[in-house]
C-alpha cells in the first residue's frame, strides 16, 4: 500500500506541478542556498515535502534536480501516512497551485 501510495503522489504531483520526483514523500532534501532562499514553507508533517517542491517548481528551469536513491526501512507497519493525511496534501496541493 505504502509503495502504490508513494507512486501516486509522485505522478500526481508531476501533473500538477509538471516535475517528477520518485519519492516526493522523502524528508530528505538538499538545496542551494538560492534555492533554499526560495522555500518558505507553511505546512507540517507530511505535507512540508511536497509544499518545498510545489514552491520549487515554477524556479526549476533554474535548478538542477538530481535524485540519490535511499533505502526505505519500515520498522513498525502501521505509521506513516494515513488516508486523512493524504487528503489534507491533496487539498493543499491544490492551494499551492492556486497560489
Amino acid at each position: 500500500m505504502r509503495f502504490l501510495g508513494k507512486k501516486f503522489s509522485s505522478v500526481y504531483i508531476n501533473f500538477v506541478f509538471h516535475i517528477y520526483i520518485s519519492d516526493i514523500l522523502s524528508g530528505y532534501r538538499g538545496l542551494s542556498r538560492q534555492a533554499y532562499d526560495l522555500v518558505k514553507w507553511e505546512s507540517d508533517r507530511y505535507s512540508v515535502e511536497t509544499e518545498m517542491i510545489a514552491r520549487l517548481a515554477p524556479s526549476q528551469r533554474c535548478f538542477e534536480w538530481t535524485e540519490f536513491p535511499i533505502d526505505t526501512i519500515y520498522i513498525d507497519k502501521y505509521k506513516g501516512m494515513t488516508p486523512i493525511d493524504a487528503t489534507r496534501l491533496f487539498i493543499s496541493s491544490i492551494k499551492w497551485k492556486l497560489s
